[in-house]
This record gives structure tokens, C-alpha cells and sequence, in this order.
């Protein structure tokens, strides 16, 4: 909470500032905070900087009135959800965020009220609803567990010899929490861990037989999966390789984006499963629901799997080959002329215990998945199997792995 009433470093021809409301942004001239040198991406800056004013007024010439809020740069935006729209004043570092997107999220750090706002910012405020609006009920990518990896150059920055160093290293690092470290299984190979070729690389050693450990070892640590033969991983990669995204805040891995990103908002589930629903005393419960009841030839139709979780229990979404853990498995029986389209929409999940690669759903999750219907469809009554293998655990207990199978139905327009 240290942001004052300026922006700086904006994205100027964001759709925030093009409309509906008319934005006029007029900047001026202030001097370069110097506390902002002190970080990596400051140490150049010039003496002034061009802001915009957002508020009228701050914490700093007003009693009533706490700082506004920012959100640290660095990895802010290393997952296609998010976004960086500009900077503000403020007293911790020059990259830190002051407007900014992540899914569903709009962060307007600014503390003033629309009254004291500018008459510049009170529109962007405005064009900011109306802009967050069109990612309703989007589910974010990736949760923040770690920390980007420029925090380890910053640890050094005063020491030229620990910065040349690890500078050299930046991109076989890895982190726990806070906590940086150089992964020599990457430095080894001479491949960044962030770069899709090290899966490239490690997959066509697992084909060769060749480095066969190492390269299975940086497979499962880097995407949070496991499968037992090459062919399983060649799959995998060919079909997710052009919708891959590593972060480092998201627990230095690699990601696989929806496919049409901004296009599948992740739908609520269906009318019948918004209910409230009870949770279990203990374990998890499953519904499973489709976003509607009856559809058109041709029509795409989204099935919800939903797990209710008791109090301070959780089911695995995913889990190494190594663990005693098992990870949910989805299967659904489709009928003739109904075909899955592109990959499962998973729900949010944590790390779980001393592994960073068991990754756990708490609370009302859901796993989401399209189904394409052909266009030849017509006056049918389409039946769907679907079977759900868990395993919900709390701290203390896991209960025997659950297998629960339902059928819904699909009325198909004439």
C-alpha cells in the first residue's frame, strides 16, 4: 500500500484509455524517485519521468486518506491471462503494477474516490469496468506460489561479482518460495528451463534411450506431469506445444493455455448444479451437469465435472509418477456424432506438502471440457457417460481411491 496519484510507463493504446468514455491523457514531468535506482530495471533511468495523473490528490497532501495499492512487476504478466497496463508513483519499485489484469481480476490500485479522481481517471475508471466485464467468470491460468526470478539478481545487485555470476546462470534458476537456485540438470544440457526446447530436447532423448533420468526428471519438474513412455510424452507435447507458457511465479513450470484463450470463459455450471450444495462431512462429492439441456446440430456444449470438498479436504489434480497420490482421471463415453474439442479446463490448484509437483483442488472446483456436436445431428437424445477416479485427502487421512460414474442427457433441436 504505497502508491500515490500518478501513473507512469502506461500502455497507451490499451482499450481502457480508447473508450467508451473519452480518455485524455496529459502528462507532465516529475522527477525520478530515487529510491527506484536501488532495483535492477531502475539503475538507468533519467533524472524525470512523464506521468499521468489519476487522482486529484494522495496520501501525501491528504489526512482521510490511505496509499493506494500495487502489485510487484516482475512476473506479473508471465501467463497469457494477465496483463500490465501501467505503473504508478510508488515507494517500492519502478516496475511495480498500479493498473493491471490477471483473468477475471482487475487490479485499479489507486485509492482515491470517483469525486477526487481526475476527470482523465474517473473515465478510465469507468472504461476499466466495462473492459473487465467481457472476462467474466475466466478462470486464471496460473496462482502465484514463487517468486520471479529477477528477485534473484536483485539479492546481488550490490555485489558485481555474485551478479555476474548468477546472471550467467538466470535461466537454468528455479525457486521455492522465495529461495533461488540453479537447476544443473538444466545448466548441464545448456538449455534454458523456460524455453520449449528443453522438452524437445528430453523427449527425443527418452526416444533415443539416451540421458534417460535426467531428461525424465526435467520433464515431470518443469510441466507437473508424468507419463511412462516416450510416446505418451511425444503426444503431449505435439499437441500442447503451440499453447505452452512457462512462469516462474506460477512454480517455475510450464503451462498449457485453453485452446480460443478469452473465447471459453469457463462457464458456471449448469442451472440445476448452481445451487447451493452442501459439502460433505468429509471427502469430496461430484456432480456432473452440462451448461444446457438441449442444443442445435453443429452447437458446442460444455460438461462441468464439479468436486464439493469438505472443510480443509482436497483431490489431486496432478501428481508425479513417484507419489502414492492419485491425480483425477475423467472419462466420458461419447455417443456417435459428439467429439471432444481441445483439452480440459482445469480448476484452480495449490502445491501440496514438500513436493511442489503434487498440485491439490480445495473448495468448489471444477474441471471443464467441450463437446462438439456434428452438424449432421438432428432430433436426437444424446446419452453421456461419465466416470471420475479421486482421491480426497485432509492433513491427517486419505480416504481409498473413489470411482463414481454418471449419465446425463443431451436433447438435440430437429
Amino acid at each position: 500500500m504505497c502508491l500515490k496519484r500518478s501513473a507512469h510507463v502506461m500502455v497507451p493504446n490499451h482499450e481502457i484509455f480508447e473508450g467508451p468514455f473519452p480518455v485524455d491523457v496529459q502528462y507532465e514531468s516529475v522527477p525520478t524517485p530515487d529510491h527506484y535506482r536501488k532495483y535492477i530495471d531502475g539503475k538507468h533511468l533519467v533524472d524525470e519521468m512523464p506521468v499521468w495523473h489519476v487522482d486529484e490528490v494522495d496520501y501525501t497532501t491528504v489526512d482521510d486518506l490511505n496509499p493506494g495499492t500495487v502489485s510487484m512487476g516482475w512476473g506479473f504478466d508471465d501467463s497469457p491471462d494477465a496483463e500490465v497496463i501501467a505503473g504508478g508513483i510508488n515507494s517500492k519499485a519502478p516496475s511495480a503494477v498500479a493498473l493491471g489484469r490477471h483473468g477475471s481480476l482487475f487490479l485499479w490500485g489507486f485509492a482515491c474516490e470517483p469525486e477526487r479522481m481526475t476527470p482523465s481517471g474517473r473515465n478510465a475508471f469507468l472504461n476499466s469496468v466495462v473492459y473487465i466485464e467481457k472476462f467474466d467468470h475466466h478462470q486464471r491460468l496460473v496462482r502465484a506460489t514463487t517468486s520471479d526470478r529477477r528477485w534473484a539478481l536483485q539479492r546481488v545487485a550490490n555485489n558485481p561479482d555474485q551478479l555476474t555470476a548468477l546472471q550467467a546462470d538466470l535461466e537454468y534458476l528455479v525457486a521455492d518460495g522465495r529461495r533461488h537456485t540453479v537447476d544443473e540438470d538444466c545448466k548441464a544440457l545448456g538449455l534454458s528451463n523456460r524455453d520449449p526446447k528443453l522438452l524437445e530436447h528430453c523427449i527425443s532423448q527418452l526416444e533415443n534411450g539416451e540421458d534417460t533420468d535426467r531428461c525424465r526428471r526435467l520433464l515431470e519438474r518443469y510441466t507437473g506431469l508424468d507419463h511412462p513412455f516416450p510416446a505418451g510424452w511425444r503426444a503431449w507435447f505435439e499437441e500442447s506445444k503451440d499453447r505452452l507458457f512457462f512462469s516462474d511465479r506460477g512454480g517455475f513450470r510450464f503451462y498449457v493455455a485453453p485452446e480460443n484463450l478469452g473465447e471459453f470463459p469457463g462457464e458456471e455450471p449448469a442451472d440445476e448444479a448452481e445451487e447451493a450444495i452442501e459439502a460433505p462431512d468429509e471427502g469430496a462429492d461430484v456432480y456432473v451437469s452440462l451448461d444446457q439441456t438441449e442444443a442445435a446440430p453443429g452447437d458446442t456444449v460444455v460438461l462441468n465435472v464439479r468436486f464439493v470438498h469438505a472443510e480443509e479436504w482436497h483431490t489431486y489434480v496432478f501428481v508425479p509418477s513417484d507419489s502414492a497420490y492419485v491425480a483425477t482421471a475423467i472419462e466420458v463415453s461419447l455417443p456417435e456424432g459428439v467429439t471432444l474439442d481441445g483439452n480440459w479446463s482445469r480448476p484452480l490448484s495449490k502445491p501440496h506438502g514438500d513436493d511442489r509437483r503434487v498440485r491439490v483442488a480445495y473448495g468448489d472446483a471444477v474441471f471443464q471440457h467441450r463437446l462438439k456436436l456434428a452438424e449432421g445431428l438432428s432430433g436426437a437424445s444424446l446419452e453421456f457417460e461419465v466416470t471420475v477416479k479421486f482421491m480426497a485427502c485432509d492433513e491427517f487421512r486419505c480416504l481409498p481411491p473413489d470411482e463414481w460414474t454418471e449419465s446425463i442427457t443431451l436433447a438435440v433441436e430437429r
